[in-house]
């Protein structure tokens, strides 16, 4: 098996506690200019950038040293750093001197030679300040650390090999685990297969209830050996869909042993969100190198399904951290089970290490259709005035100064972007990041970082460092992609946004990393709109899956008579609740209203109280605990019969299943249209500019996307029947039809 010595060091030699404290670092180029500084000053017997191989225990290691001197007899691993040399942990310092033996080892091994010097050198990027520390080892001392390493990954790797090989002949056999598949299934799994084993990416409408999940992970699997794909990343917008993907994967274990891993975020797994991820502050991070062989051994003896649960419970076994242990096997599972942020997001892990560890993976991104606004999120960020006017009175000396000139900038912004007599509230929306900010606010993250350095930092403050820096990496990028939104409130409340709009800029480099990306939704037409703001190449593919049900099943109603604009609200209150009571009289059951807001709610549910009293009634709150949201959803029952109401887009228009009779009918009154607010405006002048389709991309499109996936809550199976009424005047036009789906019989 290939590796590198880093990838030999960080499974094979990392003790001690997990040290995952701030401590500022150089940045890439820092670090690359102080390494190129510090060879260009050696002799001209020195080699630069040494390349190394060996072969032992089958393991075919390589790697570059960076540098050697044979005339001298030395070979050095340089390190860059900023601060006081003491910062530098113990443990990353034996981490250093692991990797800098096993090169030393390689050497001596190709060189003939029976001891070598060795010299760890660190330097310290803002003052050039080197450290250096030397030892002399004989090859036999050596030889005898860097084969104990290798035996400790072979051993490790040969399970690997073994096992994906049995993995890769398991699943050129695996077979559908139902007794056929369903209508359109697979048209899907044949249109996914293809694209994972040519290399193409895609963009594929598959009804819903027509089975996605498992029509989609079963050919992803059979491609592996074909396709030689390492991963697959099953990527999710929405936790329910998380599950129901790893409910799938245990479905098709039943006839293969591949390893699959569920990921989750950092919040929902930390057992002491109140310490920081180091050993003197955390029981879970103290040791946790000591510990994980033993763990990591212990996953593989059991179920290698690793959810979420088992991880947490084998973590607790050998109290160490659940996060860190699901971040340590993500390295080695065969399917990972992940939010989209892991792969799409900034600082995206999965994304790291497919470059790192060059591997060849097929992305799989469920209910794709969330994507365009879950990135732009990722692509965002906002700074409070007050958040830097809080600081002041916790900021130590050396930080005051620039957290001073940060507010004195700020308070000249306000005063040109805002006039002196106006008093209420105000948004401007700027094509431009303001200037007077940038320069003080980099001279601030920097005396915080050099502060941290020496010195512990309040939480607040670390909070206010980072997204200081979230603000001025995305500063950097600033492009017509975004737009810069200033809001003033009142003196010291103003807010600072840079907003993104056009995630395509961003995520176009994220898609070029996997080997295949296929993003499926129930609803991903037209086409271009997605393709588009997703930043997908004109290679793309695209696919649409005839629905498994038939029109009799659905019975659409368009009501064409009644405005549910906001100024004929209040006159539709009353013919909304009449048909609703009608329906409910001759066919008692389950239904769904869906409006466009909360007010809207409480308004229709109002006028139901009074129109029909005698139905029973239930509703979305603006804020629900999961408990509530569980209990929401089990009020539909297959006997009970009542009208509930919830917001069009929410958490209940989609990713929920209510088969049979929990749910027969649904009346949206609305087209789903966002307000023509500023912010909607400024997003259709700019993507107007961009596409030439401003009002489709900002308004109909996304509006007619959660008008679609509301009704898709009705037909969940072939044996359902149900109603679906369409109120709004807009719903007579032509054009708004034809982007209806096309199996409903209107």
């Amino acid at each position: 098996m290939k590796t590198s010595v880093r990838q030999l060091c960080e499974f094979a030699a990392k003790q001690g506690s997990l040290e995952h404290r701030f401590t500022p670092s150089p940045s890439s180029s820092q670090g690359i200019e102080a390494h190129q500084a510090l060879q260009s000053k050696r002799g001209p017997s020195y080699i630069a950038e040494y390349s190394l191989k060996a072969t032992v225990w089958g393991l075919n290691v390589s790697g570059r040293a960076d540098g050697f001197d044979p005339e001298h007899g030395y070979i050095e691993e340089i390190k860059s750093h900023r601060g006081h040399i003491d910062t530098i942990s113990e443990n990353r310092r034996q981490y250093h001197w692991a990797q800098l033996k096993c090169y030393a080892a390689m050497i001596c091994y190709a060189q003939d030679l029976s001891q070598i010097e060795l010299r760890l050198v660190y330097i310290n990027v803002d003052s050039g300040k080197e450290t250096t520390f030397t030892k002399n080892l004989k090859t036999t001392e050596l030889e005898q650390f860097y084969c104990q390493l290798c035996l400790v990954f072979s051993h490790w790797c040969n399970q690997l090999d073994k096992h994906r090989i049995k993995r890769d002949q398991e699943l050129k056999a695996l077979a559908f685990p139902f007794v056929d598949f369903r209508r359109g299934q697979r048209n899907l799994s044949e249109f996914v297969y293809k694209c994972a084993v040519q290399s193409r990416d895609a963009l594929l409408q598959a009804p819903t209830g027509l089975g996605k999940t498992i029509g989609v992970l079963y050919p992803a699997l059979k491609s592996m050996p074909q396709a030689k794909l390492d991963r697959i990343h099953y990527l999710s917008c929405r936790n329910t869909t998380k599950q129901v993907a790893m409910t799938t994967l245990a479905q098709l274990r039943n006839d293969t042993d591949f390893w699959g891993l569920e990921m989750t975020s950092k919040t929902q797994s930390c057992l002491h969100p109140e310490a920081s991820c180091q050993g003197l502050s955390c029981p879970l991070a103290d040791g946790f190198f000591d510990r994980l062989p033993k763990a990591r051994q212990q996953l593989l003896l059991g179920d290698k399904l690793w959810a979420r649960s088992q991880v947490e419970q084998i973590a607790e076994q050998h109290n160490i951290c659940p996060y860190f242990l699901a971040q340590e096997m993500s390295h080695w599972a065969d399917v990972l089970v992940a939010d989209v942020n892991h792969m799409y997001d900034q600082s995206a892990a999965l994304a790291s290490m497919i470059t790192s560890e060059k591997l060849r993976c097929l992305s799989l991104v469920d209910e794709a259709h969330n994507l365009i606004d879950r990135a732009r999120e990722m692509y965002s960020c906002s700074l409070y005035q007050s958040q830097f006017l809080a600081a002041q009175t916790l900021a130590p000396k050396p930080i005051a100064k620039p957290l001073n000139r940060v507010i004195s900038a700020w308070r000249a912004l306000n005063r040109k972007l805002k006039s002196a007599d106006e008093l209420k509230s105000q948004t401007q929306f700027l094509n431009y990041v303001p200037s007077q900010l940038e320069g003080p606010m980099l001279s601030l993250c920097s005396a915080i970082s050099d502060y941290a350095v020496a010195n512990s930092i309040s939480p607040s403050l670390q909070e206010l460092l980072f997204e200081c820096l979230a603000f001025t990496k995305l500063s950097e990028l600033f492009n017509e992609h975004s737009v810069v939104e200033y809001d003033y409130q009142k003196r010291g409340k103003s807010t600072l946004s840079i907003r993104n709009q056009i995630p395509a800029d961003h995520l176009e480099n994220r898609f070029s990393l996997s080997q295949s990306s296929i993003l499926f939704s129930a609803t991903l037409s037209p086409y271009d709109y997605y393709k588009d703001l997703l930043g997908l190449s004109r290679e793309t593919l695209w696919s649409e899956i005839q629905s498994p049900f038939c029109a009799s099943q659905l019975e659409v109603r368009l009501i064409t008579n009644i405005s549910t604009r906001w100024k004929q609200r209040h006159a539709s209150l009353q013919p909304i609740c009449e048909r609703i009571k009608v329906q409910f009289e001759q066919q008692p059951g389950n239904y769904i209203v869906f409006a466009s807001s909360f007010a809207y709610l409480d308004d229709l549910k109002q006028q139901m109280r009074v129109h029909a009293p005698n139905i029973p009634l239930v509703q979305q709150q603006r804020y629900m605990s999961e408990s509530q949201r569980q209990q929401f959803l089990d009020s539909f029952s297959q006997h009970s019969q009542q009208v509930a109401f919830a917001v069009l887009g929410g958490i209940f228009s989609e990713g929920i299943d209510l088969q049979g009779r929990r749910l027969i009918g649904a009346f949206i009154c609305t087209l789903g249209l966002a307000p023509f607010e500023a912010q909607s405006e400024v997003l259709r002048e700019r993507l107007e500019q961009r596409y030439g389709q401003g009002y489709n991309y900002t308004y109909l499109y996304p509006g007619l996307r959660k008008v679609i996936q509301a009704a898709g809550r009705v037909i969940r199976d072939s044996d359902d029947l149900g109603i679906v009424e369409l109120i709004d005047e807009r719903y007579a036009h032509s054009h708004i039809q034809t982007l209806l789906p096309n199996w409903w019989q209107i």
